[in-house]
């Protein structure tokens, strides 16, 4: 009977210790769930916030255009086609070529364009006539004429304005933003919005991060945790920074003239390689966090190494 008693003792206690041992395992498994949850949607954020910022810094931005137009060599492309444009009309009017040509340079143009681009940001897109080029060939012309002896009547010189007039004409189409009425309304609807999801972005994401670190337990699965959440936001920025913008071959777009097409390809492009920068700030914060969740070895008395436990965080806070 003894024997029996302590037989079914024994069985009582191992149930109770299994139902323990079986809580404790459910409270561990929802305590690594939700952190790892939160860090999964902590890196959504983080790329959200990283895509706001992007395009805040590109195409809201100002200087970013400018350094575009330099980047994408459009202001000497545009000097080559004007060139030939200008030595066909002084070939049709029996001048020679340099009395046109030299009344542009790439240096004009660049300065030109810049000035354009800052027009559109500031809300003026209005499109410039360029008659200071209308002016200039005019009067090249005429000295030209008035040094070779030649004076212009009226017909001579109703054709010389009609050549003065072609050249302003081309100037003020290549050195120019199309469809700028448009872009200018885009970009200030396109700033307006982006404040809004960029404040709710970095306070979801500061959220979702401290709620990681709060359930998380100890300041060692929160690294952790981090660092998952950071590593998957590098990933995807990175896979936007290559993959998206050679899938796009802006460089392949039936797009005259070339000068618009080249300029607008490198727009583009340096819209994407934005995201590598951050792809590269995310890396390295995973890494920091990967170094920081390994625990710190020290040697006891014996000299034999051991791990440090820290505390929990919660515990430290």
């Amino acid at each position: 009977m003894e024997t029996t008693d302590k037989a079914r003792s024994a069985d009582i206690w191992s149930e109770g210790g299994g139902e323990k041992r079986e809580t404790a395992e459910q409270k561990k498994s929802a305590a690594i769930g939700w952190p790892l949850v939160l860090s999964y949607l902590s890196a959504l954020l983080l790329t959200v916030l990283a895509v706001v910022l992007v395009l805040y810094l590109t195409v809201c931005n100002e200087n970013y255009m400018k350094s575009r137009v330099t980047a994408s060599g459009f202001p000497q492309i545009v000097y080559d086609t004007l060139l030939e444009n200008y030595k066909s009309y002084a070939a049709a009017t029996g001048f020679e070529s340099h009395i046109l040509t030299d009344q542009i340079s790439a240096e004009q143009i660049e300065k030109d364009m810049q000035r354009t681009v800052a027009e559109l940001y500031q809300g003026d897109t209005a499109f410039n006539l360029r008659n200071e080029i209308a002016n200039s060939t005019y009067d090249a012309m005429a000295a030209d004429a008035a040094a070779r002896g030649r004076e212009l009547n009226d017909t001579n010189k109703q054709g010389v304005s009609i050549v003065a007039d072609a050249c302003r004409s081309d100037y003020a189409s290549y050195v120019s933003i199309p469809l700028a009425s448009q872009l200018n309304l885009l970009i200030g609807k396109l700033q307006n919005i982006l404040w809004i999801v960029l404040l709710a972005s970095v306070l979801f994401c500061a959220l979702a991060i401290y709620l990681t670190v709060s359930l998380s337990g100890g300041r060692k699965t929160a690294y952790r945790c981090l660092f998952f959440a950071l590593t998957a936001s590098a990933l995807l920025c990175l896979l936007i920074a290559a993959a998206l913008n050679p899938m796009l071959r802006m460089e392949n777009l039936n797009l005259e003239p070339a000068s618009l097409r080249l300029f607008l390809a490198s727009y583009v492009r340096g819209v994407f390689e934005s995201f590598g920068i951050f792809a590269a700030v995310y890396g390295a914060a995973s890494a920091l966090f990967l170094f920081l969740s390994r625990g710190k070895m020290v040697r006891d008395p014996a000299g034999r190494a051991k791990k440090v436990h820290r505390k929990p965080l919660l515990n430290r806070l």
